[in-house]
């Protein structure tokens, strides 16, 4: 049956039918394809929002390109996915960074600050991040020598540490932390 209604839904000429199809239909399989025949942003948003399916929340998601929608999407859907595909839409790094310090979901940070570029925003999370795993993704994309240093011999978490001292050149600061840390790891 669902071969079926996927060969009519293929034939079919209504595209108003569509989102119909898209949030009612019992094959999910056939919701997605009436999904991906959706061009109008509002109805993506629609189904991106209220889908029963997750993968079909996140497949809507994919589909917007709109940046309010997007925006309103990563920070009112309550499916944590779905709120990281809108992130991976968004192209403001000032919304990402709005998106980021909002989000109350970890994995939800974590992607939003794999997506951030600004460097005084890396800056700031790297070294002041209560999360350490936030802290060592930051890390391992700042570019300042001096705060790679600073991290490399204060952070209290030796993952965020070592992250640091792998981008550090100045071999007396290497040198130092060798001696130094209380981290086997991050002594090598």
């Amino acid at each position: 049956e669902p071969l079926a209604r996927l060969a009519a839904l293929a034939k079919l000429k209504d595209k108003e039918l569509l989102p119909g199809i898209a949030m009612t239909n019992s094959e999910p399989l056939v919701r997605r394809a009436a999904t991906e025949k959706i061009s109008n942003q509002n109805q993506l948003y629609q189904i991106a929002s209220s889908n029963s399916a997750s993968f079909i929340r996140i497949f809507a998601t994919s589909l917007i390109s709109d940046q309010k929608l997007l925006a309103a999407l990563a920070r009112h859907n309550s499916d944590a996915l779905a709120r990281r595909a809108a992130l991976r839409g968004i192209k403001r790094q000032e919304t990402l960074i709005l998106l980021f310090r909002s989000e109350p979901d970890r994995d939800v940070r974590k992607a939003a600050v794999e997506l951030i570029t600004d460097p005084e925003t890396l800056d700031q999370l790297a070294s002041g991040d209560p999360d350490p795993l936030i802290r060592y993704l930051a890390v391992r994309r700042c570019q300042r020598p001096a705060l790679l240093g600073r991290i490399a011999t204060t952070d209290p978490d030796a993952a965020v540490r070592r992250a640091a001292v792998a981008l550090i050149g100045d071999e007396a600061l290497l040198e130092n932390i060798a001696l130094t840390d209380p981290d086997d790891e991050v002594r090598r």
